[in-house]
């Protein structure tokens, strides 16, 4: 069985880039990637798994961020009862 050969080593575009902590890494991160792709540093299958990648951990913090916001309306809302 053969074994497919996958490239570790990142474009040097990506290269000393960490997971975005929040979003503004990710907003960082992804105008690195338009750039580079624009450039032709990045291959377009890898620069559209890292948009897709990008757009999960937003959506991920847009709504936890919401679920909090939501949380602490409703104890306030409770607490005026």
């Amino acid at each position: 069985m053969k074994t497919k050969r996958v490239n570790t080593n990142p474009p040097p575009l990506l290269s000393g880039i960490e997971a975005p902590k929040n979003i503004n890494d990710a907003k960082r991160i992804l105008s690195k990637l338009i750039s580079g792709f624009i450039r032709g540093e990045i291959e377009d299958t890898k620069a559209k798994t890292l948009c897709y990648l990008l757009t999960v951990y937003v959506s991920v913090i847009r709504e936890t961020e919401l679920e909090k916001r939501i949380s602490e309306i409703e104890k306030t809302i409770e607490g005026e009862k």
